[in-house]
């Protein structure tokens, strides 16, 4: 479907990441990847931050990014990625999954 066709990921203003005119929702899952050691799970079915797409739709991203902040163990945070991403580095790897509600 041409993005122009797409249907829009929301309808009406976005509050929180739990607001139902959210429509669709991004899931990540982050692991730790050492040499020679089983994966961690930092953060599992962890929710993304839908993408700002102005102050009538999304009044305050900013609280929307920080409720798609996690503490991980041990200290420190990450937000999850608005993208499927797979990091070729050896420190991290994360996968999405987008959920429409």
């Amino acid at each position: 479907m041409p993005a122009a066709d797409a249907p829009p990921k929301h309808n009406g203003p976005v509050n929180n990441l739990t607001d139902p005119t959210l429509r669709f929702r991004r899931y990540c899952t982050l692991q730790e990847l050492r040499p020679d050691c089983e994966p961690v799970t930092l953060v599992e079915h962890g929710t993304a931050a839908p993408y700002r797409t102005g102050p009538a739709s999304m009044p305050d991203h900013g609280k929307l990014r920080d409720q798609a902040t996690v503490q991980l163990p041990g200290g420190g945070r990450t937000v999850a990625p608005r993208r499927p991403t797979r990091s070729s580095s050896t420190c991290g790897s994360s996968t999405c999954s987008t959920a429409a509600t």
